[in-house]
């Protein structure tokens, strides 16, 4: 009982003074034709390093060392994370990310390991991560975020290309009139503290193929609201899509066509504000979303 005591009072105290020399590192991400490659400064701890890739959901985690100060992430990275959690119970019920194209977290910490002992230290962001991303060529895109606790992670989904990405380019796609009916009063958008959720108010007359997506304005991002087990609600957390200083639009996707959600097919549709976000109502009555953060989530 006395050693254990005394191996965890070392392990605590060794644990502290190597998180306070760790924490003095400066890093910065740079976006290109290898990948987004980490380049770490003052990084003058003795021992092995890894940057570590942990899937927030199944706990399973990627690791890659940190050669000569540096680590690239590449396309390689996005199939070895793909088959991280490819048999994890959530992610072939919920989040394929393939069929569903909803996202998936990873945290990223730096593994130092000394003696028997191994320490994980969250990487916290310093310094602006805006519109860097990594593709495959499975339309799989891997983008760097900002955490409310202003520690690294990564997002994880499925994107379209751009013929696809762009709902404007389809042209004919209002111009169908029984399903503009249909869709009249339809989707009763509401914001909560946990997450973004639009209700369906109709049981019948709902397209079995219906998504909704957001779209952020800024990079083209586009991201897939859950559609729950009861099959009418459609949810999202706010940290799998809200930035600091982005603006959103909302999209009706059915029959591979994608429609602007417009005020009249939303239900009793007011401006709404909360923490987090404003939805509001644009000059063509298309609903929007802008967010109204003061630091990342």
């Amino acid at each position: 009982m006395v050693k254990n005591n005394i191996k965890n009072s070392i392990k605590t105290k060794l644990k502290n003074e190597r998180k306070t020399l760790l924490n003095r590192y400066e890093y910065n991400i740079q976006e290109s034709p290898k990948g987004l490659i980490f380049t770490f400064k003052d990084l003058k701890v003795p021992g092995e390093k890894y940057l570590i890739i942990k899937h927030r959901q199944s706990k399973k985690r990627l690791s890659k060392k940190i050669t000569k100060n540096q680590v690239i992430i590449d396309n390689k990275i996005i199939e070895e994370l793909l088959k991280l959690i490819e048999n994890t119970e959530n992610y072939q019920k919920n989040k394929n990310i393939y069929k569903n194209e909803n996202s998936e977290i990873f945290d990223i910490y730096i593994r130092d390991k000394v003696w028997k002992y191994e320490f994980l230290i969250r990487i916290n962001v310093k310094h602006r991560i805006d519109n860097l991303n990594l593709k495959n060529k499975s339309d799989i895109i891997l983008t760097p975020y900002k955490t409310k606790n202003s520690n690294l992670s990564f997002r994880l989904c499925k994107t379209k290309s751009k013929t696809q990405n762009n709902p404007m380019k389809n042209t004919n796609i209002t111009k169908t009139k029984s399903k503009s009916i249909k869709l009249n009063n339809l989707f009763n958008i509401t914001p909560k503290r946990d997450a973004l959720y639009i209700f369906l108010m109709k049981k019948e007359e709902i397209p079995e193929d219906l998504k909704i997506i957001i779209k952020k304005r800024e990079t083209k991002e586009i991201f897939y609201m859950d559609h729950l087990i009861d099959k009418l609600t459609f949810k999202i957390k706010w940290e799998y899509f809200l930035d600091k200083g982005s603006s959103y639009n909302f999209y009706i996707q059915m029959n591979n066509k994608n429609i602007r959600l417009k005020e009249e097919f939303t239900y009793k549709f007011k401006e709404m504000k909360c923490v987090k976000a404003r939805i509001y109502k644009t000059k063509k009555d298309n609903i929007s979303l802008k967010s109204k953060l003061k630091k990342e989530l």
